[in-house]
Order: C-alpha cells, then structure tokens, then sequence
C-alpha cells in the first residue's frame, strides 16, 4: 500500500470517525413554546453550544425561500442584524452574503459572510440549504469582529400546498473575546426571535410567478 493512499485511508476514516461522534451527540430539548421545539447541544470539539429549532410554517416553499433568498432584507427579520447585502450571486439558490449584528455594549459588533447553497430532493422535495462561512475580501469596519466559523442549515419540507416543516439548526463561533458560558446562556434567544419574524415575513411577502424555481408540492 502506498504512503498517498494509507495516508487518503486515514483521514476518510477520521472525517467518518468525527461525523458519527457528532451524530451520536443527542440533543437536549430546550423549550417548547407550542408553535417551535428547540433543542441544544454541547459538540466535543468545541465550547459553544449548537442549536436546532423545529417548527411548522403556514406557507409553501416557495414563499419561505424568497424570504431567505433575500439577503437585502435581512435587516427586517433576523435577530440584531444591523447590515446585510448579497455579495455575488452564482445562480438561483447559490449565492454569497454579507451580515453584520449589533451587539451590546461592551461587546464588539461581528461580520461575516456566508456562501448559501440550496437543493432540491427530486423526489421528496425536501429543500436543503447550507451556508457556511467563508473568508472574502470585504474590509473588516473598525470595531467589528470578523466571524470565521458559521455552519447554518435548513431543511424545508412540504407537508401541503401551503405548510412547510422547517428544521434549522446553527453552529457557529463569535471569535473575539466573548466567554463561551456567556454565549450559552443566551444561545437560544436570537434563533427564537429569528424564526417568530421569519413567520411574520413571510406573510408580509408576495412572490410573482415567474421568480419561482422550486416545487411547491
């Protein structure tokens, strides 16, 4: 056996290794507001907690997605997001952006920018989108803490023309010097914010035809 190929060996092997520890960690429930669950655990290879949220949508797909599609509108709904703006768009559903959070005194804001990539099971018509932090060369504003490690997922399912069940769950390091106890105590409250305006944005919104490229149901 080669070194090359030993070496490809192992490290499959630890990737799967580090994918099953991860799977195998269980979620602990959180809260149950009735309309949304949310749930947290704690990862091994990292101090801050991540988090699922799951919940039901009076709205099809589509509705859903041309509100997560639009990066200039974030402002309206996302928790503490002071700026956004979509950075380059490679086609529909796969497109970079840029968000900032306001944090509160003594605290320095944080920035980042994300790559979304979205697809569709032919069959199910589960959306998947994962967005995941990558580095750019927007200037870093002065004052502001620039986030490197952010993964975001979303699982859209069709459960009739006009309900979705959405699963959201979030991984991310703040960077800079905030004390992970300080983040895990208040982990859940900008995610819950989050999905109760989504709810009330995606009722606000109006989709034409013509900008639709998923299925629906």
């Amino acid at each position: 056996m080669s070194v090359f190929f030993l070496k490809l060996v192992l490290l499959v092997t630890f990737l799967n290794n580090q994918l099953l520890t991860a799977q195998d960690i269980p979620w602990n429930l959180a809260e149950d507001t009735g309309k949304m669950k949310i749930y947290t655990r704690l990862p091994e290879n990292s101090p801050f907690k991540e988090l699922k949220i799951t919940l039901s949508v009076a709205a099809p797909l589509s509705k859903i997605i041309a509100v997560l599609d639009d990066a200039e509108n974030y402002t309206n709904w996302v928790y503490s997001c002071s700026a956004s703006h979509t950075v380059k768009t490679d086609n529909k559903g796969n497109f970079y952006y840029y968000v900032k959070f306001d944090l509160p005194w003594p605290l320095s804001d944080r920035d980042m920018i994300q790559h979304s990539v979205q697809t569709q099971d032919s069959e199910t018509l589960v959306v998947t989108i994962l967005t995941k932090t990558v580095l750019n060369n927007v200037i870093v504003e002065k004052g502001v803490v620039r986030m490197t490690q952010s993964t975001v997922k979303w699982e859209l399912t069709p459960i009739s023309e006009n309900l979705t069940k959405i699963d959201y769950s979030v991984r991310s390091n703040p960077g800079g010097d905030i004390p992970s106890w300080l983040v895990n105590l208040v982990v859940e409250k900008g995610p819950k914010e989050t999905m109760l305006k989504l709810i009330d944005r995606v009722k606000k919104i109006t989709v034409k035809e013509d900008d639709v490229y998923v299925i629906d149901y």
